[in-house]
């Protein structure tokens, strides 16, 4: 993916970022920070801090706009038939 603004950062637990690695999806990792800077702008959410215990995707709540809390989580798994989706 191209991007003309610096990426954010976005942390990984260790358990997926070396499943990730292990499943040859090197480019996953170093697109996921453009793939939830996309996801926030498109779905006008703000992408919290991920959570720790996850194992097989990126997981981390999500607020909406105004603050409120969006009720669920964002998800983006390293699978190129997986696609990100919020969910209650």
């Amino acid at each position: 993916m191209s991007t003309s603004a610096p990426r954010t950062p976005v942390a990984l637990s260790p358990v997926v970022r070396n499943k990730a690695l292990a499943a040859g999806a090197a480019d996953w990792i170093e697109d996921l920070p453009e793939l939830v800077a996309g996801l926030e702008r498109d779905w006008q959410i703000t992408v919290g801090r991920p959570y720790d215990d996850a194992t097989e995707a990126f997981v981390a709540r999500a607020t909406l706009a105004g603050g409120s809390l969006a009720g669920g989580t964002l998800a983006a798994a390293p699978s190129p038939a997986a696609r990100p989706r919020c969910s209650s």
